[in-house]
């Protein structure tokens, strides 16, 4: 892609929903004002949110770790929970859509619990919920690219955790495009290009017709 004509992710900005970031990474340093106004509950873990932006936009500026896949792109930052109003994932959503415009990504790195109706600790795409389905749909609708995390399955069943189906009856039907398309792109996890069985679904991944890609889900 870096070959193309703006195939480094210039003139479009990238929105990260989730827990909490390092913007002070040294292969980061962004400084940009969260879209969502409040504290991230989450401030005191941000390993993932910072990893997760490293593949994106990290810039070998001082000689130090790589470059990122769109390192040209700017980036807007959404945390989906905040120390103030708890869970505002949907707000978060509608804010990007309001700071953005049509051809924005916006990538969803947190799962939902409850899925299938199968309790706590069964972990899926934030879709199951209507609220955030609504969410979603409407930024597509807007002309943005919604990116969405399949989930990591069962998480009591211990690692290496039990994907779930999401098309088992217990699903209620919710992955049916025919009935229910919120127009994101689900992403599950599988094995990375050096593993020995490359593209292999990881066992945690959540899976069924309604996950649409993977991306390396280990060796990041």
């Amino acid at each position: 892609a870096w070959t193309l004509s703006e195939g480094r992710g210039a003139g479009v900005k990238i929105y990260d929903v989730e827990g909490a970031w390092n913007q002070n990474h040294e292969d980061l340093l962004l400084n940009v004002p969260l879209v969502v106004t409040g504290k991230p509950e989450d401030q005191d873990d941000d390993r993932h949110g910072t990893a997760v932006l490293g593949e994106l936009v990290s810039k070998s500026m001082n000689g130090l770790g790589m470059n990122g896949v769109c390192f040209g792109a700017d980036v807007g930052l959404a945390p989906d929970i905040t120390v103030e109003n708890g869970l505002v994932l949907h707000d978060a959503i509608a804010h990007c859509v309001n700071d953005g415009s049509a051809g924005d990504v916006i990538l969803i790195e947190v799962r939902i619990t409850d899925v299938c109706g199968m309790g706590s600790g069964f972990n899926g795409p934030v879709v199951w919920c209507t609220i955030f389905f609504e969410a979603i749909q409407v930024a597509t609708a807007n002309g943005f690219i919604v990116v969405v995390a399949a989930g990591d399955g069962n998480v009591h069943s211990g690692p290496p955790y039990q994907g779930i189906n999401l098309d088992q009856s217990g699903c209620y039907n919710r992955s049916d495009l025919g009935t229910r398309d919120s127009g994101a792109i689900i992403v599950g996890a599988g094995e990375s290009a050096v593993s020995a069985m490359p593209r292999k679904r990881l066992p945690g991944s959540s899976f069924g017709s309604r996950v649409d890609a993977q991306a390396w889900g280990d060796d990041v």
